[in-house]
């Protein structure tokens, strides 16, 4: 039974779409656990397991709804922070009033 998924995508993915990003610089398309799940720790498993996976890694960032109050103290609890500064992906179009970006810094 699956009861977690990540998706991420890196420069080598978004290249046609958004060039600007950092060859270091990967972004968390979806990260979703089966609610029967919560409170385990699994998304802080998959995310631990990706960084273990990348550890050349030196940022990570994400946009989530600013309603998704849980999920945005748990990207907290992992050291991402508030990140008012435009965007790389141009993909999306967000609503700044509705949606919210957050950033980690692993590596200088």
């Amino acid at each position: 039974q699956i009861i977690g998924a990540a998706f991420f995508k890196n420069k080598f993915i978004q290249a046609m779409q958004s060039p600007t990003f950092d060859e270091d610089e990967v972004k968390i398309t979806i990260m979703a656990v089966d609610p029967k799940a919560y409170d385990r720790g699994i998304s802080s498993l998959l995310f631990q397991a990706f960084l273990n996976a990348n550890p050349n890694l030196k940022k990570v960032f994400l946009h989530t709804r600013k309603s998704n109050v849980k999920a945005i103290s748990i990207y907290k609890l992992w050291g991402f922070q508030v990140d008012n500064a435009p965007h790389k992906d141009t993909n999306y179009n967000l609503d700044p009033n509705e949606w919210i970006h957050l950033r980690l810094v692993i590596k200088v």
